[in-house]
């Protein structure tokens, strides 16, 4: 493989992380609104970042801190502090001290945001589940484990 083709490749990479990043979110939003049972929540949807609908379908399993939340999004914890003020002024999560540990604050779910919750992880499950019938009917095993190996090399380098 020459110079040039890594080089395209690396290109490529770096266009699919920033067409994600740039457009996704919108589509997403879009999805999520149509999905809504509950109006009200369409506003409240609109204002929030991607770390805000991320941190709410990781609250469905439990509570969890801030320190927790940060590492399972792998975002930073001014990240979470951030979308975490957002979702308290929506009222789709709560903050609560533990009368054992009054120094954590721990976030979990409302009502609403266990309905948001809910259709941003149905959504993420449809994406998943399309992409694979696409992967699957395209390519070869033999394709699919060389990507997956290609894809690890690429994710442990330090590019």
């Amino acid at each position: 493989m020459t110079q040039d083709t890594i080089e395209q490749i690396i290109a490529k990479i770096g266009k699919i992380k920033s067409q994600k990043s740039n457009s996704s979110l919108s589509k997403e939003r879009q999805w999520i609104l149509a999905q809504l049972k509950n109006p009200d929540l369409a506003t409240v949807v609109s204002g929030l970042s991607i770390v805000a609908l991320h941190l709410l379908s990781e609250l469905q399993s439990g509570e969890k801190t801030g320190i927790q939340l940060a590492k399972e999004l792998d975002v930073t914890r001014g990240g979470v502090t951030r979308a975490a003020k957002t979702l308290l002024e929506s009222n789709l999560i709560n903050a609560n001290k533990h009368p054992d540990d009054q120094k954590k604050i721990f976030y979990d779910l409302t009502p609403q945001g266990q309905e948001v919750a809910a259709v941003h992880t149905q959504l993420h499950q449809k994406i998943k589940q399309e992409l694979c019938e696409k992967i699957a009917s395209k390519y070869t095993t033999e394709d699919l484990n060389l990507v997956a190996k290609f894809l690890d090399d690429v994710m442990h380098s330090d590019y």
